[in-house]
C-alpha cells in the first residue's frame, strides 16, 4: 500500500518483475499504516503470511516465534517490545493473557500510557 510519493516508488520499483516479484498497488488517499497494508492484502493470502516492517532491525528469532504460534494455535502471533518511553511509537495493548485488547497510534504529550509495548 501506498500513500507517500506513490509516482516515486512506481518509477524506481514498477511491477518489479526484474527482482522475482510481482507488486500490486494499493493507493491509499489516507495513509492507514501497516494495518492496512495487511487488510488491503489479505485476498491475496494463501496458508501462512509473514508482515516485515521495512524500518524494523531485529534479532528475533523467527523460530520460535513460529513454534510458539503453532502451539498456541492461534490466527495472528505479533512480536512486541517494551521501550522505556514509548510516545514516539505506535502502542499495542494486551490483556492479561497476552491477547491483542487495541493498537493506538502515537500518544499526545498529556495522554496518559497505559502500556510501553510497541
Amino acid at each position: 500500500a501506498c500513500s507517500y510519493r506513490v509516482d516515486d516508488v512506481r518509477a524506481a520499483l514498477g511491477e518489479a518483475e526484474h527482482l522475482g516479484v510481482r507488486l500490486r498497488y494499493v493507493i491509499e488517499s489516507e495513509p492507514l499504516g501497516t494495518g492496512g497494508g495487511i487488510r488491503n492484502a489479505a485476498d491475496l493470502a494463501r496458508g501462512a503470511v509473514w508482515v516485515l516492517n521495512g524500518d524494523v532491525l531485529t534479532d528475533a528469532d523467527l523460530s520460535a516465534m513460529r513454534a510458539f504460534h503453532e502451539a498456541h494455535g492461534s490466527r495472528t502471533t505479533i512480536l512486541l517490545r517494551s521501550v522505556a518511553d514509548p510516545r514516539q511509537y505506535g502502542l499495542v495493548e494486551t490483556d492479561t493473557d497476552g491477547r491483542l485488547r487495541r493498537f493506538r497510534e502515537k500518544p499526545g504529550p498529556d495522554e496518559p500510557i497505559a502500556t510501553n509495548t510497541i
